[in-house]
């Protein structure tokens, strides 16, 4: 009789104890709802587990808890659900958007660039999301398609100076630098003379082995910056790369003026001992 006491006095307990806390379903949920509404993401993301161990697969859930970790900053953590709901629902336009702006912010390009795809096969107008087709391509070293979609933005909006920037680098990563040149002087027609512009028309001449021309280019970014050491180096380099005496001895010049300030890994050393070998100056 003591023991059927005891039995009942804890069953007793555990029913009160368990009022304090809903366990079914639709309790839960509503009270993680009302807990992340309030702002304390972690006590909602503890009701919305509990919820989720009787509905596993539920969209809201599984969204509401990815929404819950972002907002706690918790990137990878929210990643991991909003990565499991599209798997459940992968057409999904709101996990989806959330997944692009994840993806982007943790720089997983291939994930973002899927979610955009998805965005548009469900009916999104593409022209939306150039930009971001642009520059997703860009980044995962999908240089044509990037190249479409910029060439796209510059009809849009010609006075937009990155979109070209980024449009002759595509051209001069799929070894066009005759095109990325192109690129780069209606970037000066269109937007002024600018010292990036002219330091990358520089650099595509010297893959055509035009050193004459990427001196011309490196001295017009230099009028720009002139205390921009990488600049001078680079003229140099080139002048070197002429063969003439004249310009060889120019270049000797600049690489003892800016040896103290260049950094070790551009080896002047090397370069300032052969040339004096060369033109006699030791």
């Amino acid at each position: 009789m003591r023991k059927l006491s005891i039995f009942l006095i804890l069953t007793c307990l555990v029913a009160i104890l368990s009022c304090g806390e809903a366990e079914d379903f639709d309790s839960l949920a509503k009270e993680g709802l009302a807990a992340y509404h309030k702002a304390d993401y972690n006590k909602a993301i503890h009701l919305y587990r509990k919820a989720l161990h009787l509905k596993p697969s539920d969209r809201d859930l599984l969204y509401n808890i990815g929404s819950a970790f972002f907002k706690l900053d918790l990137l990878d953590s929210a990643l991991i659900y909003f990565h499991r709901v599209n798997i459940l629902y992968p057409a999904d336009y709101a996990i989806n958007k959330e997944l692009f702006r994840l993806c982007s912010l943790t720089e997983d390009y291939n994930c973002a660039l899927s979610a955009v795809q998805m965005m548009i096969a469900n009916g999104e107008s593409e022209e939306m999301f150039w930009i971001p087709l642009a520059d997703l391509n860009f980044f995962n070293g999908n240089y044509k398609l990037a190249k479409k979609y910029y060439q796209l933005l510059i009809n849009d909006d010609p006075k937009e100076g990155r979109y070209r920037w980024n449009l002759s680098e595509c051209f001069a990563q799929l070894n066009k630098p005759d095109e990325a040149i192109r690129v780069l002087k209606e970037a000066i027609a269109k937007l002024g003379a600018n010292p990036v512009a002219y330091s990358q028309i520089a650099v595509n001449h010297i893959t055509l082995r035009e050193f004459d021309q990427a001196e011309i280019y490196f001295r017009k970014a230099i009028e720009f910056e002139p205390q921009n050491v990488s600049l001078w180096i680079n003229l140099a380099h080139t002048l070197n790369e002429q063969g003439t005496r004249d310009k060889k001895e120019e270049a000797l010049a600049i690489y003892k003026l800016y040896y103290i300030d260049t950094p070790e890994m551009f080896q002047l050393d090397s370069l300032i001992k052969a040339l004096d070998v060369e033109l006699g100056q030791k």
